[in-house]
């Protein structure tokens, strides 16, 4: 093909037609670029087919994340609910002046009162998507949403450490001063436990209605972390569908 070119441009200049020359010398230019923007164009179409492509595996590893994370939160809100609920029924008692009957009643409250909740969810994923793959990330709705999800977990975490402190560092310790932990499933008659002392410590009492507040905003953290990921989850699955 190169040297039927060259054969028709020393033919023009053999024949001296210099003016056709010149136009066909162009025209060939003129091509030779046309063939470049072709060639450019191709490429950058193969770029950006790949990086869709790579974008729609990192929305899909963050979508099964987010779904897991999902699942473990309802869990968790549930768990919450319960712990929020025996908080509330372990200060009727001492607000009152139970009847022996109602020990057992206490018993049973400490035994699952003083718990919280600790959930482990699925960020490895989502943190490497946003540290290392968040410029494959082309929705600037999702894009935000995602950058902005550990900081809701980071909210909720917070919450949740203050609730564990409130629970290890003060009413735990306040507990064991007025009964044998075992004794809470086996009285012990070397160490019998003083309930009625625990429910009208009013030091402690002080404690619980802390955790009862503080329970609140532990709820209300994780409702809103709740709310981001479906919110996010519905964004990654319209775009994902989107694509299809």
């Amino acid at each position: 093909m190169i040297k039927f070119f060259r054969k028709i441009r020393q033919q023009m200049l053999a024949e001296s037609k210099f003016a056709q020359y010149l136009i066909y010398a162009l025209g060939e230019i003129v091509l030779v670029v046309i063939g470049i923007l072709i060639a450019l164009s191709i490429n950058n179409w193969n770029g950006q087919r790949k990086d869709r492509n790579a974008e729609q595996q990192v929305l899909s590893l963050i979508l099964s994340d987010l779904i897991a994370n999902e699942e473990i939160l309802a869990t968790a809100e549930t768990k919450i609910d319960k712990q929020i609920d025996q908080t509330i029924r372990i200060l009727e008692l001492m607000h009152t002046n139970p009847a022996d009957s109602l020990m057992g009643n206490a018993k049973r409250l400490l035994h699952h009162g003083t718990e919280v909740e600790d959930i482990q969810l699925n960020l490895a994923g989502i943190q490497s998507a946003i540290n290392n793959r968040i410029e494959l990330v082309t929705n600037d709705s999702i894009k935000r949403s995602l950058i902005s999800y550990p900081v809701y977990v980071n909210g909720y975490k917070e919450q949740e450490h203050l609730m564990k402190a409130i629970t290890t560092e003060r009413i735990r310790p306040k507990i064991k001063s007025h009964i044998l932990l075992e004794n809470v499933n086996n009285e012990s008659t070397k160490f019998p436990s003083d309930y009625r002392g625990m429910l009208s410590d009013r030091s402690l009492a002080n404690d619980f209605t802390d955790r009862k507040w503080e329970s609140g905003e532990w709820k209300s953290d994780l409702l809103d972390l709740r709310s981001h990921g479906q919110n996010l989850i519905r964004l990654i699955e319209q775009e994902l569908n989107s694509n299809q």
